[in-house]
């Protein structure tokens, strides 16, 4: 056994939940979403422990929340991420997941397993059907659904096809079986609720991606630093519609392009500014192909530390995700960002609680399909709404709030009650 995943000895007190995420707490999302949830459910009480795989180039980064959990009397058992591709490799992970989460759950008060998203909760399930503790399935997305979707499962293939029913009969027995249901929006909750009637709004609980208040606070910036960003990047006098996180075949991008000159026809200096961790010429490519001058876009890439100030120099927040089944359940993140930021956003429907969201806060423009009436329309509704930070009531997609709400989980749980 390495060093790095050895048990901890320290151990914390009471019945407690045993947190399992192949995903790595030092990941962006582990920082930005995971770690401020279980530090504030700690701060409430709620004993824990965590078994989260690691990639070794974070090193500096598992030294610094080492620290910060010691101090928070948060256990952590961290196991180190097999870098390369190949389900060999995947197998190998998980039998070590497998060991490791039965280990903590039984040397340990572990009365409750969450499990975060779907290879989790193939470990937490087993735990489960060996020991009868509780489980929270913590669901991303309909993972089989966005398998299909993405082309990951061919169901033209023979091969592809079995797997794709293992898969479909171990996610039938993790909705049925497991104790309570964490979903990121309401749409996939109530298909949760048609396909498997014994889940009800009594053991769903709908908690979205939110944002930091605290972190995405406009308020903090000053002009001069923001001013000298727009000189920087030459955008002083430019209006920027600004795209946040990273590209892929589901982010629509020669549609994004074709809607950017809608957008150009309309607007004096509209430009681009991308906030990415992409190789540059992989957007440019696309940039090339649907004719959008590489003088009208600006790509960088920033720290999570820069993030809010990177924002703050945008106007429009603009991007599109791929309208499907399994994008029903995506709630994305960099929307409450650039809305704690007051940026109007424009993107598309038929993604999460989209529809719900924007007639809530009416926080910008929704278009209906990816075509030349839409886009058109879009840029009529910017030239009708100049740019203006406005302060959106984000208490219902703030950290708070889904820390509160997987708070009341824990407790329902660790008390009976569900």
């Amino acid at each position: 056994m390495k060093q790095s995943e050895r048990l901890p000895k320290a151990a914390v007190s009471g019945k407690s939940i045993l947190y399992l995420s192949y995903d790595g707490l030092t990941d962006p999302i582990g920082q930005s979403q995971v770690l401020p949830y279980l530090r504030a459910c700690r701060a409430k009480g709620i004993p824990l422990h965590l078994v989260t795989f690691e990639k070794k180039s974070h090193q500096q980064k598992i030294q610094e929340t080492q620290a910060l959990l010691d101090t928070e009397g948060i256990v952590w058992h961290r196991l180190q991420f097999t870098e390369g591709r190949g389900i060999h490799l995947k197998m190998l992970d998980f039998g070590r997941f497998v060991a490791r989460a039965f280990a903590v759950a039984l040397r340990n008060k572990c009365a409750v397993i969450h499990s975060r998203s779907y290879f989790a909760s193939m470990v937490g399930l087993l735990i489960k059907g060996a020991t009868g503790k509780k489980l929270i399935f913590d669901k991303r997305d309909f993972w089989v659904d966005a398998g299909i979707e993405t082309g990951r499962i061919d169901l033209k293939k023979r091969s592809h096809r079995a797997t794709y029913a293992l898969l479909r009969r171990f996610e039938k027995q993790l909705f049925q079986r497991a104790d309570h249901v964490v979903s990121l929006t309401h749409n996939a909750s109530k298909i949760v609720q048609d396909r498997y009637p014994q889940q009800t709004t009594e053991t769903i609980t709908v908690i979205p991606c939110c944002a930091d208040l605290h972190h995405y606070d406009p308020t903090t910036l000053a002009e001069a630093e923001k001013t000298a960003l727009r000189e920087k990047y030459g955008l002083t006098n430019a209006t920027v519609f600004g795209y946040v996180g990273s590209i892929g075949n589901t982010y629509k991008l020669p549609e994004y392009f074709d809607c950017f000159k809608a957008l150009a026809a309309k607007i004096p200096n509209a430009k681009l500014l991308f906030i990415a961790n992409n190789d540059p010429e992989e957007i440019f490519r696309i940039a090339d192909a649907q004719g959008i001058s590489r003088e009208k876009i600006v790509v960088t890439r920033s720290p999570r530390e820069q993030m809010p100030l990177h924002i703050s120099i945008i106007d429009y927040g603009f991007f599109f995700i791929m309208p499907s089944f399994a994008k029903q359940a995506c709630s994305p993140t960099k929307q409450y960002e650039m809305l704690a930021m007051g940026k109007p956003i424009i993107t598309n429907k038929g993604v999460g609680d989209a529809a719900k969201v924007f007639e809530e806060l009416q926080c910008g423009f929704l278009i209906e399909d990816f075509n030349e009436e839409n886009y058109r329309a879009a840029a009529e509704w910017a030239a009708m709404h100049p740019p203006k930070d406005t302060r959106y009531d984000l208490s219902h997609y703030s950290l708070d709030y889904g820390a509160e709400k997987y708070y009341n989980v824990y407790r329902l749980l660790l008390d009976g009650k569900s």
